[in-house]
């Protein structure tokens, strides 16, 4: 019967929240547990599995942590994407407004 016990404990490891996050001076991150009686902000290691429209993966100490979008508000996921954008050397791509598309798709049938 020590089953499901076993069980609940791999549970509880595998699908525990993730850690709050914060950066600071724009490159060192630290994270606290929101269940952690202490409070300690603590410096971790901090590299990006995925960066997806819909899905941010994380790894935070070697564990992977998934942030769905309802995890956070619209905003905060808008400046922790640039930021983990901007740490890795890679920029959002701004768009093209649609007018200068248009000016460059007349100026290439034009010259060709």
């Amino acid at each position: 019967m020590a089953l499901p016990p076993l069980l609940m404990a791999v549970w509880l490891y595998r699908f525990c929240p993730p850690p709050e996050l914060r950066c600071v001076d724009g490159e060192q991150w630290e994270a606290r547990q929101p269940d952690d009686g202490s409070g300690a902000w603590q410096p971790v290691t901090l590299s990006v599995q995925r960066l997806g429209v819909g899905i941010i993966e994380l790894a935070i100490n070697g564990r992977v942590h998934a942030l769905w979008p309802d995890s956070t508000d619209a905003e905060t996921r808008r400046r922790l994407r640039r930021l983990l954008l901007r740490q890795s050397g890679h920029h959002a791509p701004t768009p093209t407004p649609w007018w200068r598309r248009l000016m460059q798709q007349w100026q290439r049938r034009h010259n060709a």
